[in-house]
């Protein structure tokens, strides 16, 4: 069953924790991202994967003002998805259709170096809106592979990941479509693809992966959860990071960051991303929702913004269109830190003296076989760019350890 487009809005009011295809432009490359980390063999490749049947939410873009390129426009529509929802969608959603389009995904795949747990299972990381795939390979000047690096952390238990690029960053395509191609079904679509690739070829790391460790940030744990509830023979197990039922902190996300065009803010790394493609306007208004700053170097929040990759409307207004209860019974982590400002709103307590996490991972998979809440005290959003990042790892990596998967 999929949420409603709305219901990630209402399950918060109710106090619930809970056409042809244009040519593609590509994203920048952060100049300062490493695909390899220093305990594993990465290698980057583009692969060729088709979004099918993707029920895409259809925005009749005219109706909304053509607003790619037209910041004021741009603006407006986040100012009337906020205060009025219901009105939004009866003004500019016709419905949904089902599409099915082939897209150019940028991945890199990290096999260890050092001895290899034959027993793990493949780990596919998915990154959330703001990062690309370096998310989970993040590392710098003064930002430590061990310290901040998934990558590293699982490679040093001999673990293999892939991570890709989402659409619109990194190395991956950009639609020109940023309403009605660059949106939630579509990636859904995508991921699911890139999951079909691990278990049944031998695209991605030369082996078909007879078992799947799906983690997901954000953005990037919507689609997951998504995944999971369309198809959840894919994956054999699911961590949820930086994600809850709870959408409270939505509205206040959307309004902080001041989406702006990614080509006005950062014009040499994002010049060529087609108009509508939107990135926070200031570090402030990217720290406000994801970082909490008391627990986050300025080395590494630095680097954040410096690597910050874009968004489209069509993602954000989409994203409560995807997902819901799913009937997969394998072990599901939900991981969230306590000062998260989006999932969260900085307050952890969820309904029934339970907190927001465990209340996550028990209401959307209830036939779990192990549906947990993991708690990160003093950290914000963007779990990967605090200090106890590497803590969140271990606690990571230990989930999966205990349930087979590593």
């Amino acid at each position: 069953m999929k949420l409603a487009f709305s219901s990630l809005f209402a399950l918060a009011a109710a106090g619930i924790a809970a056409a042809a295809p244009t040519a593609p432009v590509r994203a920048s490359t952060p100049s300062n991202e490493l695909d390899s980390v220093s305990n594993a063999n990465c290698t980057r490749q583009t692969y060729t994967v088709t979004s099918s049947n993707a029920m895409r939410t259809q925005f009749n873009v005219e109706a909304m003002g053509n607003p790619a390129g037209n910041q004021t426009q741009t603006t407006q529509l986040f100012l009337e998805f906020i205060t009025d929802q219901s009105g939004f969608m009866s003004r500019y959603v016709t419905g949904t259709q089902a599409q099915t389009q082939d897209f150019n995904i940028s991945g890199v795949f990290c096999e260890p170096t050092g001895q290899r747990n034959e027993n793990a299972a493949v780990q596919l990381l998915l990154h959330g809106i703001g990062f690309d795939g370096s998310y989970w390979n993040f590392q710098g000047q003064n930002v430590s592979e061990e310290q901040y690096s998934y990558v590293y952390n699982a490679a040093a238990r001999g673990i293999s990941t892939f991570r890709y690029d989402r659409i619109g960053t990194g190395s991956s395509e950009a639609p020109s479509d940023v309403f009605n191609v660059a949106q939630a079904a579509t990636e859904v679509g995508i991921l699911e693809a890139v999951a079909e690739k691990l278990k049944n070829s031998t695209e991605i790391g030369g082996r078909a992966w007879n078992r799947t460790l799906l983690v997901g940030h954000s953005y990037g744990s919507a689609q997951s959860q998504a995944l999971s509830v369309a198809r959840p023979e894919l994956v054999d197990g699911i961590i949820l990071q930086g994600f809850s039922a709870n959408a409270t902190g939505l509205p206040f996300y959307l309004a902080a960051t001041v989406y702006t065009e990614a080509s006005q803010v950062f014009p040499r790394a994002l010049a060529r991303l087609p108009p509508g493609w939107l990135v926070t306007a200031t570090p402030a208004s990217n720290q406000l929702p994801f970082v909490w700053a008391p627990t986050a170097d300025a080395s590494a929040v630095a680097l954040a913004r410096n690597t910050e990759q874009a968004v489209t409307q069509g993602s954000l207004f989409s994203i409560g269109s995807i997902g819901g209860p799913s009937n997969f019974t394998g072990p599901v982590a939900v991981v969230l830190g306590d000062k998260d400002f989006i999932f969260a709103l900085n307050d952890i307590q969820g309904p029934n003296g339970t907190n927001k996490a465990q209340a996550a991972a028990s209401m959307l998979y209830a036939q779990s076989s192990n549906a947990t809440g993991i708690v990160l005290p003093d950290v914000g959003h963007a779990v990967n760019i605090h200090r106890g990042a590497q803590q969140a790892y271990t606690q990571m990596l230990d989930f999966a350890a205990v349930n087979g998967l590593a």
